[in-house]
């Protein structure tokens, strides 16, 4: 079994719906958030490497022009 969401699970069993549904959907919605946090990830890596490279090209133009 993938992981589980328990505290979903348990909300999906108290509205109603079968253990199975309840596995299935938990299971989707905690591989939907890895996903998330895989790209909240790569996406933080790329701002620092923007930020770098802004860094930089300020660092030269000020340098090209300024004697």
């Amino acid at each position: 079994m993938a992981i589980m969401m328990r505290d979903l699970y348990r909300a999906l069993i108290a509205a109603g719906a079968s253990e199975l549904e309840a596995g299935k959907a938990s299971e989707e919605v905690a591989g939907f958030d890895n996903r998330l946090s895989k790209l909240e990830t790569g996406i933080a890596v790329l701002q620092w490497m923007v930020g770098f490279n802004i860094a930089l090209t300020i660092a030269i133009v000020v340098k090209l022009f300024h004697p």
